[in-house]
């Protein structure tokens, strides 16, 4: 992913390209209150979810670290790119459960849109910007996502 990010902030041309950072909703109670297999089964479909929601060519989904995704949108058009995106997901996470009785597993997304060409940011620049709009996300009641420019 950070190789994939860098690449395409070296091109010549000025294009418009979107990072996400991705975190599941009060996970660590899954584990506390389901165990560790139940936690598993929900990141596989939440894994899933992300998998058919980046699946363009040049779209990268990653498993970061725990309940911790990240995506990487190389060649968008403007934030109506982003924001159907992100209602996709919401839309396909219907399904997604902790168990039968329990409503939908949420997901809190930051996101940053970034020209490159012109923004010469770097991965760990990009990864943080969209880590505190995630954590923005969070701070106003999770299940939902932030754009940040």
């Amino acid at each position: 992913l950070k190789t994939e990010v860098s690449k395409s902030s070296n091109k010549n041309e000025i294009k418009l390209g979107a990072f996400f950072v991705i975190d599941i909703d009060y996970f660590k109670q899954v584990n506390d209150n389901y165990g560790h297999e139940r936690g598993d089964t929900v990141i596989r479909s939440v894994a899933k979810v992300l998998q058919n929601t980046f699946g363009d060519e040049n779209e990268i989904v990653a498993r970061i670290g725990g309940d911790e995704f990240a995506a990487f949108c190389p060649d968008i058009n403007d934030n109506l790119f982003i924001e159907n995106k992100c209602q996709k997901i919401r839309n396909l996470m219907q399904e997604v459960r902790y168990a039968e009785d329990k409503p939908p597993v949420t997901l809190s997304i930051g996101i940053v849109n970034f020209r490159y060409g012109e923004d010469d940011s770097q991965f760990s620049d990009l990864f943080n910007r969209a880590d505190n709009a995630l954590y923005d996300v969070k701070a106003r009641g999770r299940n939902g996502y932030e754009i940040c420019e």
